[in-house]
């Protein structure tokens, strides 16, 4: 896992090593939308709700160290 600051504006797509057939999609979702999604249970992998869970826990430590 890692959490980093970056500009997603322009982030959405498929990506990834056709030699690897990597097939990753990334998706832009706020954070509200991100936590209802797990709730709904759209997103359903243990990676991607450790990850938000983490940043539930962490979001104004990063935020105030991101200023």
């Amino acid at each position: 896992m890692f959490c980093g600051k970056i500009n997603s504006d322009k982030a959405e797509g498929i990506f990834g090593l056709s030699e690897e057939n990597e097939d990753i999609e990334v998706v832009r979702l706020t954070y509200s939308e991100a936590l209802a999604a797990i709730e709904s249970g759209h997103i359903n992998n243990a990676m991607s709700i450790i990850a938000l869970q983490w940043l539930a826990l962490k979001k104004e430590e990063v935020l105030f160290a991101w200023q």
